[in-house]
């Protein structure tokens, strides 16, 4: 038996741990635009900054601008796909892009909290645009906005034009409620695994899942049991953590050699890139 207990058995969000639908929510002040955007600066994909300088002029502001530049390049818009992440800002930002989606005569899909591999195969599947609230692994006071056109990723080509369009008239901000939400965007993701791997994959593999404050820390669970494995949660935050991809914790590869020197998992696995993988005791000796 391990010293280091883990935390919980798993079944992932189709028993136990649902999906949350995270309406958009934030506290309204006033609905006219009383002064100029905030200015980012572009980093992957789009926008990152301070949660608190994506306030509802600049997201109108950098959404308007950016669908302005899909349709003067002859894009015929119809809707928009719009994602988050679990970071305390992230909602009111999210709603802030859906108004101006909205203010534009344009449909919001509302995919809520999802992953951004999950938002972007379904908006490119369907060829629409998208725009996804995170940061990445960036600090938790930290925010952005990923922009997706109807054929794929944002290009750095695409920001000269982006930024070429702000501070256009801006439409009233009309305040909205949030559609709801549209549980394909992860079902299909889900589904596409298997689809792929097919549903014995994994089979016979136990495999620990460190879920920290992912915003797809259910769904990897669904999708490696999808794949046959045996998971169970080793971590799991109700607060933002920033995650570095290159830098875990030494506390937890501790805890991590140990459950698999101890023959309790084949693996582990988290998400934001799986780094900690785990070798079978009998194949590599218990190695990290």
């Amino acid at each position: 038996m391990s010293k280091h207990p883990v935390q919980a058995r798993c079944s992932g969000s189709k028993a136990g741990h649902p999906v949350p639908t995270y309406p958009f929510q934030v506290s309204r002040k006033e609905n006219s635009m009383s002064h100029a955007a905030v200015e980012l600066k572009f980093g992957t994909s789009g926008l990152r900054g301070l949660g608190k300088d994506l306030d509802r002029e600049t997201c109108y502001d950098y959404v308007g601008a950016f669908l302005s530049m899909l349709e003067a390049r002859g894009e015929r818009l119809e809707a928009v796909c719009i994602g988050f992440d679990l970071r305390a800002t992230s909602t009111s930002i999210a709603l802030y892009c859906a108004e101006a989606v909205a203010a534009r005569g344009l449909r919001v899909i509302n995919a809520g909290p999802v992953p951004t591999p999950a938002l972007a195969r379904y908006a490119l599947n369907r060829r629409l645009p998208a725009l996804m609230i995170t940061a990445s692994h960036n600090p938790p006071e930290h925010n952005g906005i990923k922009f997706y056109r109807p054929d794929g990723e944002l290009a750095k080509a695409d920001e000269a034009p982006i930024k070429a369009l702000l501070g256009a008239e801006l439409p009233p901000a009309q305040p909205m409620t949030p559609p709801p939400r549209v549980a394909e965007v992860t079902t299909e993701y889900v589904e596409s695994f298997a689809d792929l791997f097919g549903s014995k994959a994994l089979a016979g593999l136990r495999l620990g899942v460190d879920q920290h404050s992912a915003v797809g820390r259910d769904l990897l669970v669904d999708i490696l049991q999808s794949l046959g494995a045996e998971c169970t949660v080793t971590r799991r935050s109700e607060t933002f953590v920033a995650v570095d991809t290159e830098a875990v914790d030494a506390d937890y590869l501790a805890m991590a050699k140990a459950w698999i020197d101890a023959g309790q998992f084949d693996a582990i696995g988290r998400n934001d890139g799986v780094e900690l993988p785990g070798i079978d005791p009998g194949l590599g000796h218990g190695e990290i």
